[in-house]
């Protein structure tokens, strides 16, 4: 049986108006790219079949299905067969709609469990999920600095727990700006960390000041997005 599970729906708003729409889901294991292929356009479609690994098959489907139910939420249209999502030039993903209003998206995905965000082209979001787990520890620990672990030492969060959040920052601001994580990552660097309402956490930036992050916990995954810093944004 095909089962895929909405973990996640926040809509984000800015003076009273939904500026961005976030959605995690889950799919089990034993769902194939063809269970999903019906909801491609031709152009992606073809994208999809001149791919030679069923892995790839995969993740490519399912992101643009996690990606046009997000943005179809957004756009209030319902026909998935309206969105097209291309890649750009630097390999971000390009949004084409029927109806031209100008909306973009940012995809992450860890294993089975994808995350998205759709948002207005006026209001630039990226957005990272990552799984908690040790085996990355050594790698979390190198692309910190020790300010960073004193930021986040005194949140309610494990060790592992919160490394992995400072990861997804960077990851996420590193979408906005387009530049993926070719830079040093003292560049991306979090400047401070704090729980707030409905156990967000919200992170400031170092060199970045325009912009903040937005983490939850969800499960074992740490799931990040990161936008323009307004002082009347709002979560739902």
């Amino acid at each position: 049986m095909m089962k895929v599970k909405q973990e996640l729906i926040k809509k984000i708003y800015y003076q009273n108006i939904i500026i961005a729409i976030v959605q995690i889901f889950q799919y089990s294991p034993e769902i194939t790219a063809l269970n999903f292929k019906k909801y491609l356009t031709k152009s992606e479609e073809n994208e999809f079949n001149a791919l030679t690994s069923e892995i790839k098959k995969k993740s490519y489907v399912l992101g643009r299905y996690t990606a046009k139910q997000t943005i179809s939420l957004l756009i209030r249209d319902k026909n998935l067969r309206d969105i097209e999502i291309t890649k750009g030039i630097l390999g971000q993903p390009v949004v084409h709609i029927k109806s031209k209003k100008n909306v973009e998206i940012s995809i992450s995905h860890e294993r089975d469990v994808y995350a998205s965000v759709a948002f207005l082209y006026e209001f630039p979001f990226g957005i990272d999920i990552e799984r908690v787990t040790h085996k990355n520890l050594a790698v979390l620990i190198r692309c910190s600095s020790k300010e960073e672990r004193l930021n986040v030492k005194y949140l309610e969060m494990t060790s592992i727990e919160s490394l992995t959040l400072l990861w997804t920052t960077k990851e996420a601001l590193s979408k906005i700006l387009k530049t993926g994580l070719t830079l040093p990552f003292w560049f991306y660097e979090i400047k401070g960390c704090n729980f707030v309402a409905n156990n967000h956490i919200v992170s400031s930036y170092k060199y970045f000041s325009q912009y903040i992050s937005i983490s939850f916990v969800i499960k074992d995954f740490i799931c990040t997005f990161t936008c323009p810093h307004l002082k009347n944004i709002h979560i739902e």
